[in-house]
């Protein structure tokens, strides 16, 4: 659903359907038209899904998010991209089905990464609305950090006590409504870098009271599997949750920029920070510096999504208006659709998206920034983090926003919007709309520490709370593709991922392919509370279909919906 008027209306709209952009053509944020795919009650729509792009099995994944109907599936859905942007989902893990670790469930709100090997997702919490979890009392929430490996498509629970050394997250790694990004260049094979959100010094999430600051930086080595953590220094944002994040690098620079907007504190706020709210805000690294971009103010929202598209430019979807005081009217949004774009070389707001968008750069704002603060930080907190983020040896270091000589670059960005104010989006959005308005969430369980994993062993592709943020892949592709997004509302938080898809090859008759962009809601509802009874209790998976649900090793097959029933994985 979206206005082809000046902006989108903050009321919210049950948007039950996946929305696809097609990114090999140019197109004006004002009137961009949306291929839809409707969801035929085999996808649960879900707040805030972590999403992210398979490159190996050409899979578009959905896992975790705040469920907005009783009885949510606690399985992680994906669909095969095709030319034409239809989005199908079905149900490809759940609990129990020999592919995951003990009490494997949808996080809601968690911080989540990818890169071209795996997928990483940190703390959340989790919603009642899951089945099996009605008597969860309100906000328990998750400890430890999931992984999906691509290549085994197994998952595991990595053990997030390594994190008590360094890390702000916690001896438990309770960490709620931040953002994850994956640096390629820094490291044997790649770091994630996790900001701001909550860091809960309970099961008991209380939104907005337990802010990270936004100078403590978490570092996880994807190599060792170790955590870090890093003081930034600098022009340092206002702590914040439910805001977005991007990452970029110059190739063969040495420097990695993290770009933030937006968020909410859950207060009345200062006419000052009302503004540091709505201002995009980088982060230098290996400098460890926060600086803010000049004329970058926008309205400030939260719980939208940021994606980059075409080389350089920054796509920031759905979201809710951020208000002053708590208790004011919700506004208008003044965006078309709900879309905003920022080049991120140019540093200028954009109505039009380029289908062939330079790679990204630095800009002269930045290079100038690394000239005059240098390449490290004021002070490393140890010589391990040092060691950590030493300059890249050769300029082989994949940099995931740069276009390849000898391919063409295909961008994906798949998402799902949550909470229902925007118009048109291209990636999963979870509003805190509904935090302003002392809604209820739910957090996971602890999850069990899973045996001794190995790490993967080569690195090199991208990826926000999610983030999830979004991931971009380079590799060889003949054609096209497109990106897609799940939806439901369209007025909250949102995530995505991108990512290179391949294209049909062109000597083949109707192989015409394009690039799209996918994005999802729900509606937001409240939910009552129940008393924590079962804190081990572990969602078991129920949809409404007429036939099983196919495993992953089965081939999909069509489901109609016809009442609900319990349905069994067949081996």
């Amino acid at each position: 659903m979206y206005t082809k008027e000046g902006g989108t209306d903050q009321a919210r709209y049950a948007l039950n359907e996946t929305l696809a952009f097609d990114l090999s053509d140019s197109w004006n944020l004002d009137s961009v038209e949306p291929v839809r795919s409707p969801h035929t009650g085999i996808y649960d729509p879900v707040r805030r899904p972590g999403l992210w792009h398979d490159p190996i099995h050409n899979l578009i994944y959905s896992f975790g998010g705040w469920g907005y109907n009783w009885n949510t599936s606690s399985a992680a859905y994906a669909f095969t991209p095709t030319k034409d942007g239809n989005a199908r989902w079905l149900p490809r893990f759940e609990a129990g089905d020999g592919t995951s670790f003990s009490q494997f469930t949808i996080p809601g709100l968690s911080l989540s990464a990818q890169t071209d090997k795996a997928f990483y997702s940190l703390g959340g919490m989790l919603s009642l609305t899951v089945f099996g979890m009605a008597h969860l009392k309100n906000k328990p929430t998750v400890e430890g950090m999931a992984k999906f490996d691509f290549e085994s498509e197994n998952w595991s629970n990595i053990s997030s006590t390594g994190s008590s050394d360094n890390g702000r997250y916690g001896a438990e790694g309770l960490a709620i409504a931040g953002e994850a990004e994956y640096i390629p260049i820094f490291g044997e094979e790649g770091v994630l870098i996790f900001i701001g959100g909550d860091s809960p010094t309970s099961r008991d999430w209380k939104p907005q009271t337990a802010l990270v600051p936004m100078s403590t930086i978490s570092i996880f080595d994807i190599r060792t599997q170790k955590w870090h953590k890093q003081e930034a220094t600098g022009d340092v944002p206002i702590s914040r949750g439910a805001f977005c994040s991007v990452s970029a690098g110059e190739k063969d620079s040495g420097t990695y920029e993290i770009y933030i907007l937006g968020g909410i504190r859950n207060e009345d706020l200062a006419e000052d920070d009302y503004l540091n709210l709505g201002q995009i805000h980088v982060l230098t690294l290996p400098t460890f510096k926060w600086t803010t971009i000049p004329s970058s103010n926008a309205p400030p929202r939260e719980s939208h999504n940021c994606q980059i598209i075409g080389g350089r430019q920054m796509l920031v979807t759905g979201g809710s208006i951020v208000t002053r005081r708590r208790l004011d009217a919700v506004q208008k949004d003044p965006w078309a659709n709900g879309l905003g774009l920022f080049d991120l070389t140019d540093l200028k707001w954009k109505n039009r998206y380029d289908s062939e968008g330079a790679p990204y750069q630095r800009s002269q704002f930045v290079k100038g920034y690394y000239f005059s603060k240098g390449t490290e930080p004021e002070t490393w907190s140890s010589s391990a983090v040092k060691a950590l983020f030493k300059a890249p040896s050769n300029s082989s270091a994949p940099v995931k926003n740069e276009e390849s000589s000898n391919s063409t670059n295909v961008g994906a960005i798949v998402g799902g919007v949550v909470g229902g104010v925007v118009a048109v989006v291209i990636i999963i959005a979870i509003l805190f709309f509904f935090l302003r308005r002392n809604k209820k969430y739910q957090n996971i369980p602890r999850l069990p520490e899973a045996p001794d994993s190995q790490a993967p062993s080569t690195m090199g592709g991208n990826s926000r709370y999610e983030s999830a943020a979004g991931v971009h892949h380079q590799g060889a592709a003949t054609g096209g593709s497109f990106t897609s997004i799940a939806s439901g509302h369209m007025t909250g938080i949102s995530s995505s991922v991108t990512a290179n898809m391949a294209r049909t090859p062109a000597t083949v008759p109707g192989s015409t392919v394009s690039n799209t962009a996918l994005s999802g809601t729900t509606d937001n509802r409240e939910s009552p509370t129940h008393e924590l009874e079962q804190p081990n209790s572990v969602p078991v998976f129920e949809m409404c279909a007429a036939e099983p649900i196919p495993s992953r090793n089965l081939k999909p097959v069509e489901l109609n919906g016809q009442g609900c029933q319990r349905a069994e994985l067949r081996a």
